[in-house]
């Protein structure tokens, strides 16, 4: 299906056999030989085997998108993309795969965004410099089942500790343990142990603060700073002018988005009120326009700001400058 899959897999391979790997190569060669109904069952089995990781999860759901999609079942197609969107929103299809698939993944995209996925770490508590408990935030999705939570801590000196708590409605994931510097991850199960989220945290010892001594004063006579101000007002109106453009992007970006997502589909979910080539553009618009608008908020309001820190502090007269390092750090006194 293109050079993109056959690196997929070769990155698989190399990292050595582990569960799933093969299955998920042999699926890719059928469905590259168009065997589409072989490969569904290939995909099948290699998903009940246990301790799939998450890359994995994301190739066959979406090699399983494009067997059923291609092979005219619409409803399992859009299922499976679901699944993937769920693992990794963001997945961009190949390319040159068919319009009707990529219509089929366009519509999972809305139901995706209704079972989000999330696992998140809270700040461990701590008693007397010691980590005590280690507790994480779970959102479950009812596409991809989530059945509990696996902790690896590595606490000080003490050997590898591996730990699943189940999922309880009536609280968080939680562990208690006892370090200084304790090294962890946290990993949400769903059924057979498929790893479907990871989080990974090194929680160091507290710094201990130091007072060095305070040193002399030094004073130094600043240059003259009478070309700050025309040039601060340079700058700002240029930030001004990027945070307009960045501005106007976002809503092209935003509008592009709300098109798809607000696409109709007809009893069999099929989108109806796009067109692929619509679809493909507007997609192509949400990201570039999104980007570009992101880039030019940045640089537009780091020139502003610059700009008018240039302006208030460029005075034609400029005072001597005091400065000192003392027990809070570096300070400077004079007038601005």
């Amino acid at each position: 299906m293109g050079p993109m899959y056959a690196m997929a897999v070769a990155l698989l391979l190399s990292a050595g056999p582990g569960p799933g790997t093969r299955g998920l190569a042999t699926a890719r060669g059928l469905v590259d030989q168009f065997q589409f109904g072989k490969a569904l069952s290939v995909i099948a089995e290699t998903l009940k085997e246990p301790g799939l990781d998450t890359a994995t999860l994301i190739s066959l759901y979406e090699l399983e998108g494009i067997a059923h999609a291609t092979n005219g079942g619409a409803a399992p197609a859009r299922e499976a993309f679901a699944r993937l969107l769920t693992l990794d929103p963001a997945h961009p299809l190949p390319a040159e795969l068919p319009p009707k698939v990529r219509t089929l993944y366009f519509g999972a995209k809305t139901i995706a965004q209704r079972e989000t996925l999330e696992l998140s770490a809270e700040v461990p508590t701590r008693n007397a410099g010691r980590i005590e408990h280690l507790e994480v935030n779970v959102k479950t999705s009812a596409l991809l089942p989530s059945t509990a939570v696996r902790f690896t801590v590595t606490a000080d000196d003490a050997p590898e500790r591996v730990e699943v708590v189940p999922l309880d409605g009536a609280r968080k994931p939680a562990l208690e343990v006892d370090g200084v510097h304790v090294k962890w991850s946290a990993e949400l199960l769903g059924p057979r142990e498929a790893v479907l989220r990871r989080v990974e945290r090194d929680e160091l010892p507290p710094v201990e603060s130091m007072s060095p001594k305070p040193v002399a004063v030094v004073t130094a006579p600043p240059p003259s700073l009478a070309w700050v101000r025309p040039a601060g007002i340079a700058v700002g109106v240029g930030g001004l002018a990027a945070l307009g453009v960045g501005a106007y992007l976002g809503v092209q970006a935003t509008e592009a988005r709300a098109k798809i997502a607000g696409a109709q589909t007809n009893a069999d979910g099929v989108v109806v009120s796009l067109t692929q080539a619509e679809a493909a553009r507007l997609d192509q618009t949400a990201r570039s326009s999104a980007l570009a608008a992101n880039v030019l908020m940045v640089a537009g309001t780091a020139l502003t700001v610059s700009g008018v820190l240039m302006v208030v502090l460029g005075r034609d007269d400029p005072a001597p400058v005091d400065v000192s390092m003392g027990p809070g750090g570096v300070t400077a006194t004079g007038r601005f």
